[in-house]
This record gives C-alpha cells, sequence and structure tokens, in this order.
C-alpha cells in the first residue's frame, strides 16, 4: 500500500470511473494512513509511467544517475524490475466497479494525463504495477536505491529491506533479486578487483592497470577472461545508439588489446583478435591496386582487338599509365588492405570522385577521360556491386 505521495492543495477534477474491482479495493485501503483514492490512484500512475513527472521524479532521476555513473543503467533497471513473490492482486477476477469516484489533480489531468477515456483501466494497469512491485510507492524505491548507491560507494550496509535482499542475494522474498545481486556484486567487489559481467564497458576495461599490482585482468587470471571482457563490452559499446560498428575493425581491435593489455609482442595480440568475434563487421579485402591492374589489362586487350582510331596511340597512353596515375592517387593509397565493407565503399567512390575532380584540373585529354570513364562503370560493376552484395548477405 501507498505510504508516502505528494499530497497537492490545487485544485482537483473528480472523475466517476470505472475499474477493476480488484483496483478499487486497492485504491480505497489506506491501512489507517488517511491516504484516498485519488492520492493511492495518482500515486501509482506516476509509479507506472515514466513520461508523468514531479518532484519526486527529479529526485529519482538525480538518484538514478548516482547510480549509473558508479555501477550502470542495467543496475538501476534491475532495480526498479524486483517484484513481491506474492500474489497481491488477483487480475484473473474481472468484476468491475462503477460510479467510483476519484480526485486528481487538475493541473495534472489537463496537461499531463495521457488518456481521458477509460481513465479507469489506466489507472488499473498502474495499479497492478505498483501492487506487484516489491515498492510501496517512489520513495520507497528512490531510498532502496539510493542505500544501493551507498553500499556500492563505501561499503554502508543498507537497512531497506529490499537492499538488504539484493546486497545478500536472497530471493526469499522478491524475485528478481539475483539480477541485481550480480550487478551490484560486480562493482562492489573491490577486494577481487574488476570482473567479468554483462554490463562492462570499453572504459571499465581502460580505468584499471591490468598489471600484478592492477585490479584488472592480470596475466595470471588467464586469457580467456580477458578475452570474454573485451568481447562484452566491445558489444556493449556497439549497442550504443550513437555508435557505428564499423569503427571496430579487425587492425582497430587489435589496437584495442594492445592498448588495455599493455601486449607488445603482434603474435600474441593477433591471437586475443583471432579468438574474439567480430561478428557485426564484413570485412572484405580492398585490393585497389589489383583491380586497377587487371581492368589497365582487359582494356589493353580489348583496344588491341578493336579497329578504333587512334588505336596505338590509345595502348601507349594506356601501357605507360601506372596503376596509380591511372586514378591518379598516390601508391599508399590504393595498397592492399582489409576494410569493414562500407568503409570500402566509401574508399572507392573518394577514388572515383577524386579522379573526376583531379582530371578537370589536370587538362588531360580525351583518351584519359575515356579511360576514366570506362575504369569508373567498371568499378561500379565490378567491386562496388560485389560489396554490396556481401553487405546484404549478411
Amino acid at each position: 500500500m501507498v505510504e508516502q505521495t505528494i499530497y497537492q492543495n490545487d485544485e482537483s477534477d473528480r472523475k466517476q470511473l470505472k475499474m477493476p474491482k480488484y483496483a478499487y479495493q486497492w485504491i480505497k485501503s489506506d491501512d489507517g494512513k488517511s491516504m484516498t483514492k485519488g492520492l493511492n490512484a495518482f500515486e501509482a500512475l506516476f509509479f507506472a509511467n515514466e513520461e508523468y513527472t514531479d518532484s519526486f521524479t527529479e529526485t529519482e532521476n538525480f538518484v538514478d544517475s548516482q547510480l549509473s555513473s558508479i555501477a550502470s543503467v542495467k543496475l538501476v533497471r534491475a532495480l526498479q524490475k524486483i517484484k513481491k513473490t506474492d500474489l497481491v492482486v488477483d487480475t484473473d477476477d474481472d468484476e468491475m466497479q462503477e460510479y467510483v469516484n476519484v480526485h486528481l489533480p487538475q493541473d495534472f489531468v489537463n496537461n499531463q494525463l495521457k488518456v481521458h477515456r477509460g481513465i479507469g483501466e489506466h489507472i488499473a494497469d498502474a495499479v497492478v504495477d505498483l501492487a506487484e512491485s516489491a515498492y510501496t510507492d517512489r520513495l520507497d524505491r528512490i531510498e532502496c536505491k539510493r542505500e544501493i548507491y551507498q553500499y556500492i560507494d563505501d561499503g554502508t550496509y543498507p537497512s531497506h529491506p529490499v537492499a538488504q535482499a539484493v546486497v545478500k542475494g536472497d530471493d526469499s522474498r522478491f524475485d528478481g533479486v539475483m539480477d541485481a545481486f550480480d550487478l551490484v556484486s560486480a562493482y562492489s567487489d573491490e577486494d577481487d578487483g574488476l570482473q567479468v559481467h554483462d554490463d562492462i564497458t570499453l572504459d571499465d576495461l581502460r580505468s584499471v592497470e591490468h598489471s600484478s599490482d592492477g585490479a584488472g585482468f592480470t596475466q595470471i587470471s588467464g586469457k580467456q577472461d580477458r578475452i570474454e571482457a573485451l568481447q562484452i563490452a566491445l558489444e556493449n559499446e556497439i549497442e550504443k545508439d550513437d555508435s557505428d560498428p564499423t569503427e571496430y575493425t579487425s587492425n582497430q581491435v587489435a589496437q584495442m588489446v594492445s592498448d588495455i593489455y599493455d601486449i607488445e609482442t603482434d603474435s600474441t595480440v593477433e591471437s586475443y583478435v583471432d579468438d574474439l568475434d567480430i561478428h557485426w563487421v564484413t570485412m572484405v579485402d580492398f585490393n585497389a591496386r589489383d583491380v586497377v591492374l587487371q581492368y589497365k589489362k582487359d582494356t589493353i586487350e580489348e583496344i588491341e582487338d578493336s579497329t578504333t582510331r587512334n588505336k596505338q596511340t590509345k595502348l601507349n597512353k594506356l601501357k605507360n599509365t601506372s596503376a596509380s596515375d591511372l586514378v591518379l592517387k598516390d601508391d599508399e593509397y590504393i595498397e592492399d588492405t582489409e576494410l569493414p565493407a562500407e568503409v570500402a565503399i566509401e574508399r572507392w567512390n573518394a577514388i572515383l570522385n577524386a579522379t573526376n575532380s583531379n582530371l578537370r584540373k589536370s587538362g588531360i585529354g580525351r583518351i584519359q577521360w575515356n579511360l576514366h570513364d570506362k575504369f569508373e562503370t567498371y568499378v561500379k560493376k565490378s567491386e562496388l556491386s560485389r560489396i554490396e552484395s556481401m553487405i546484404e548477405e549478411n
């Protein structure tokens, strides 16, 4: 039952509602705490709907940000999901209660209430969420989160019953405790240092020393723990809304392995990368030099078999043009390398666009223009279409 909520002195709207009887019985019971039906309904609505906001919301958001910064958003969500093990309301009972008078703050009704038909059912849904929750109201939930934050921060043992259950891993009274327990253990166990857990991040791995004197994953703790931690951290990173998975190529991951775990031997770094599953990147060989030389060979054969005007001039021009000169790029730009498919497409388009631009500035004649036009068609058909097909397949 609700123990605390915000008492508002402004005008209220009286709503005469129809709702499930179990919801009516819940909001009319105050256990001697002077909570009206309207206050109980109001707190249930705010407890169950994050889009409704008041001063308690600001307080909870502040505590959530503290807890997220010292631990993780996943811990905040895990704490919010904890429920009572005992059935509190019988939702199978479909008997309805009519003419239920409920007073709600007028400002809330006019500016925040998201439904104006079926308000009784809307309140009933919120009642179920709050009645099944391990918390009596939002302030109770806030206090639990605050004590968990304190426990992780300085080891202060909590007094809140849900917080106590979480730190002890006791799920005899509440469901969902163990998920929160695992996360709290990962962030509060200072003696054992950093642990592998589902919410570990790249920042976590970079923030500690992975040596015998540090709190990270040492060589003694085992290569498998190091790989598992980095695998989870990478996957968590690419799940971020603003993160591009193609940023994490095999070469970049290799550098990450070297930097995080302070590994200098190339063969050791490569063994780490081989054991990681970089499944989110479609890698392709960017063999620009081979493509250009094959195009040059095909074009020479085509000209030799033709009866075109200025045949020998064209042949001489093409044979004397190097691969890099053909696309008007430095040698390093078309060296073979491995790239994510999306990056390879960008690189090919950059070559074609830059060649167009450079040709205009260089004053090269029609022979070079014709060669480039054919080369552009060749690349789009052979390389870009191939890479795009690979992306679609994956």
